[in-house]
């Protein structure tokens, strides 16, 4: 009797394995940084760490080497711009192990998460261009196609949201049309364009550098750590873009969006075209033309001052470091191709970079035809 009890207790009450979490105690973490020396700290934007390493030296190397050179007399104010990218992703904060003489615990985000992108271009007379934007989103809703319908943002959907060579090209190209459109319309039909951006990866496709080139579009980087002093848009720009996108957001939460053809979206493809439409609210609402005309004033890059652009509070005037020259033409012959404070629509940096990517092909067809050699 007591043993059909106790079954029918196990019936009624069924036992669950427990999964045994292998997870060391404090004590052995204390150990362990002990023996190996580490530390914990909240992790810090990549970009904020990298402010701290801009210095006054380095933004006068860049203008002496590189900017005074250049005879702005060849271009209007009409047609000097910035061009770089903004994104809207998560910023939570994640605590990260690194070692004790560590000043920041930097992370980076997965590539692989979605985020959405919008390039932006100003130029010095206080105009800009309708937003490029880079976004993953399947089924389109209605105000989409009006936006793009209308001229407000030109889209460049790509799964990641993040910008690469193929979406620099894509840009490249819209760019080249708006460029042309403004000749016609200011009927400056052989003005020259002068366009300042930072040396992300993404800028060296040869395909798209070559169309710019033959555009009459002259494109030169700012130096390593520096574009945050010296790019118009991160002076005066993106600040008031973040503080309104904040805004639209909170306004975007009752905001009701057809789909097309009745489709029923997901939450995440509605909550990210909410973040959207809030960033191109926004960024309208900071490219006004008195804010454009103080980020080109305070970099120093129209009217060119280069001690405009050293009075800015956020460049680092304590670090002491070596003088060491900015070396332009260089470029082909250093082991590592970098297209840093330079011209790179000149034919040199183009034939460099098609060098190195002919280099790397080559390299992974032997690399492949070693992995798989062919049988007869």
């Amino acid at each position: 009797m007591e043993s059909d009890a106790i079954v029918e207790m196990q019936t009624l009450y069924p036992t669950f394995l427990v999964k045994e979490v292998n997870r060391p105690s404090e004590f052995w973490l204390k150990e362990y940084f002990d023996r190996w020396k580490l530390k914990t700290l909240l992790h810090t934007d990549i970009e904020l760490a990298r402010s701290h390493q801009a210095t006054a030296s380095a933004i006068k190397k860049w203008f002496t080497e590189v900017y005074d050179k250049i005879d702005l007399t060849q271009y209007e104010k009409d047609f000097i711009g910035n061009m770089d990218e903004t994104m809207i992703s998560s910023k939570s904060r994640l605590l990260c192990v690194v070692r004790r003489t560590s000043r920041y615990a930097l992370n980076v985000e997965d590539e692989n998460s979605e985020h959405i992108t919008l390039v932006a271009m100003v130029t010095a007379n206080g105009d800009s261009m309708p937003p490029f934007v880079i976004f993953p989103l399947k089924n389109s809703p209605d105000i989409l196609d009006n936006l793009v319908k209308d001229g407000q943002i030109i889209i460049g959907g790509q799964e990641s949201g993040w910008i690469d060579k193929v979406k620099f090209l894509h840009w490249s190209k819209e760019f080249i049309k708006w460029v042309e459109a403004r000749r016609i319309t200011l009927n400056k039909p052989n003005a020259h364009f002068l366009l300042m951006i930072d040396s992300h990866s993404s800028r060296e496709n040869p395909e798209a550098l070559e169309l710019l080139k033959n555009a009459n579009i002259d494109v030169y980087t700012y130096p390593g750590e520096c574009s945050h002093i010296l790019q118009a848009l991160d002076v005066f720009v993106f600040g008031p873009f973040k503080k309104h996108y904040k805004i639209q957001m909170r306004s975007m939460r009752s905001q009701k969006i057809t789909w097309k053809d009745e489709n029923v979206p997901s939450d995440a493809s509605i909550r990210r075209l909410k973040s959207l439409l809030a960033a191109v609210n926004a960024l309208k609402q900071a490219c006004t033309y008195t804010n454009i005309q103080k980020a080109f004033e305070r970099s120093g890059i129209y009217p060119r001052d280069v001690n405009a652009a050293l009075r800015n509070p956020r460049l680092n005037q304590s670090i002491l470091e070596e003088e060491v020259p900015i070396l332009i033409e260089n470029t082909p012959r250093r082991k590592k191709l970098s297209i840093t404070s330079q011209c790179i629509t000149r034919d040199s940096v183009i034939d460099a970079i098609k060098a190195r990517d002919e280099e790397k092909k080559r390299k992974n067809i032997e690399k492949n035809e070693y992995k798989f050699p062919i049988k007869f």
